[in-house]
């Protein structure tokens, strides 16, 4: 099934081959750029992916295939720009402990962290980012600066945890972590809690 699709750049139809004998699904649907459909193959004998959705720039589905014996899926997603974070995390749960996607998507890493709404409470047990995390978050997206601590007197200000200052004052666009306790959960119109997206 190998270029099966590539650069059929109108089709966009839903698909229900029998897929229990393919081994090669490399680029099926590259530069295929109108395709946006749920995918249901048996991929539990591909082994390679490669390319697989290269340029499909409408793809924004999430993806459960078998794949336990992919051994390649280089640019498995290069230029799919639709793609959202929501159906990256869900993909990069789906393929836990893949070796060859955990080589080729641990840029996805932003895919794991979601922005509550400025007014929310803390973080759901469970999804919050320790003080670590909440720095690497802040330093995987532009324009973001991190303050490890902020002010003793503000603490309780704030919700507990990591969040984002966003008011139009000179914080724009900080990422504090606040170490008040865990269940403080004031809500504020300028700070949003960043949480972990988690795998269930």
């Amino acid at each position: 099934m190998a270029v099966m699709f590539a650069n059929a750049v109108a089709f966009n139809q839903e698909l229900s081959f029998v897929t229990s004998k393919v081994t090669n699904m490399a680029g099926m649907f590259a530069y295929a750029a109108a395709f946006n459909q749920l995918l249901s193959f048996d991929t539990s004998k591909v082994t390679i992916m490669e390319g697989m959705f290269e340029g499909a720039a409408a793809f924004n589905q999430p993806l459960s295939f078998v794949t336990s014996e992919v051994t390649n899926m280089g640019m498995m997603f290069q230029s799919a720009m639709a793609l959202s974070d929501a159906n990256k995390h869900l993909i990069r749960c789906a393929w836990e402990g893949t070796e060859a996607f955990d080589d080729q998507y641990d840029d996805w890493n932003e895919a794991s962290f979601i922005m509550k709404d400025q007014g929310s409470t803390k973080c759901a047990a469970g999804t919050e980012l320790t003080e670590s995390e909440c720095e690497a978050h802040a330093g995987a997206v532009a324009g973001l600066t991190y303050k490890n601590k902020i002010i003793q007197g503000e603490v309780s200000l704030y919700p507990s945890g990591c969040w984002e200052y966003s008011d139009q004052g000179n914080l724009l666009g900080t990422v504090y972590f606040n170490e008040a306790p865990s269940s403080h959960q004031v809500t504020s119109a300028s700070a949003a809690p960043i949480c972990k997206r988690v795998c269930e």
